[in-house]
């Protein structure tokens, strides 16, 4: 019996538990909150978020912020069972993968502890799917500065302790320039995942080319950033570039040197990134918010993540593949609430949601 015989028996029925877009579109078409919650109470979730619910169920949105704070909660727990019965190796790689969101949720608690944002509002972005729990992430979040972030992650023996502290050093010795602290910080991730894994064993180059594309997605909202900055006439660094990815240097020297962000996205559509591109242009054209590309530029790399679970039965890719489908359940679900929360049209909460 290999390692990925029980596991993905397990993973495969821990997938039934995934709400079907049949769901989505019922909370869509309901006008009340009450659906959403209801819903919740009665999907994987429900256990959690009984617990949250606050005793007095009166008045608007009473259960929205215990729901999310639920979902937090469900996804950090999700992960957790699986590496619990996960054997060494699948184990491993499924930790290599779960890192990405220890990185990005550390990034943003620095961005939102230095703008002075609230507890709640940074966890509010917080995708606790890996090493952390939502827990630690609020204790994080509740820091007075960057500086004690980072000595806080030193204290808990973070993997990039020393890289983070490094970064932000120098962000406060160079005058704060954000996408310079993110990019060493990512590039000594991506760094260490290409180097852990082989290029010839099979379960570890199916983590790896994905890991390949996520290099890209960093390097391309990178280099729209730099565009977008340079456009509005905001000083901003020589964008580091994370090496390890898809596409061409070409390419992104390309999308770096465009006048703005249209033509940089007419260069992303000659890329994987191409469906990014179709779906965002004219929310972007309407908006102006770089972040709305953002979006839909990792929505195809969920896309990707989530084919893996189609792949091979025996092998890596259906834990990995089920990572990436429960992340899209966490985004879609949270877009939901958030939706319901500033009384959103459904038109336009639909357009963030990645269905199908």
């Amino acid at each position: 019996m290999s390692d990925y015989d029980y596991l993905n028996a397990r993973v495969r029925a821990m997938s039934r538990n995934l709400l079907p877009d049949s769901v989505f579109d019922q909370i869509l078409e309901a006008e009340a909150e009450d659906i959403l919650i209801d819903v919740l109470l009665d999907s994987s979730y429900g256990p959690i978020l009984s617990r949250m619910l606050p005793n007095d169920q009166t008045g608007e949105g009473h259960g929205l912020a215990a729901a999310e704070a639920a979902l937090r909660e469900g996804l950090y727990s999700t992960f957790e069972h699986i590496q619990s019965f996960a054997p060494q190796e699948p184990r491993r790689l499924i930790g290599i993968q779960l890192n990405r969101w220890d990185v990005m949720n550390i990034l943003a608690i620095l961005r939102g502890v230095h703008n002075g944002s609230e507890q709640e509002e940074i966890m509010r972005s917080m995708i606790p799917a890996g090493e952390y729990h939502p827990a630690q992430l609020s204790e994080l979040a509740g820091e007075h500065d960057i500086q004690a972030v980072a000595d806080s992650l030193t204290t808990w023996g973070y993997a990039f302790a020393f890289e983070v502290r490094r970064a932000v050093k120098e962000f406060s010795s160079r005058g704060g320039d954000f996408t310079e602290l993110e990019a060493k910080v990512y590039e000594r991730y991506y760094t260490w995942a290409l180097d852990s894994l082989e290029q010839t064993e099979e379960d570890q180059v199916t983590l790896r080319d994905h890991i390949r594309m996520q290099i890209d997605l960093v390097n391309v909202v990178t280099a729209l950033k730099q565009v977008a900055y340079r456009s509005q006439e905001r000083p901003i660094e020589e964008p580091r570039r994370i090496p390890g990815g898809t596409l061409q240097g070409s390419i992104l020297d390309q999308l770096s040197s465009s006048q703005n962000v249209e033509y940089a996205l007419e260069v992303l559509d000659q890329t994987l990134f191409a469906t990014a591109v179709e779906r965002g242009i004219l929310v972007f054209g309407q908006t102006n918010r770089l972040s709305v590309i953002e979006r839909f530029l990792e929505q195809v790399i969920i896309e990707q993540g989530m084919k893996m679970f189609r792949g091979d039965p025996l092998g890596s890719s259906v834990p990995l593949g089920f990572i990436w489908r429960k992340i899209n359940e966490y985004f879609n679900l949270r877009m939901l609430l958030r939706g319901k929360r500033y009384r959103l049209p459904a038109n336009a909460i639909r357009e963030e949601l990645l269905l199908g």
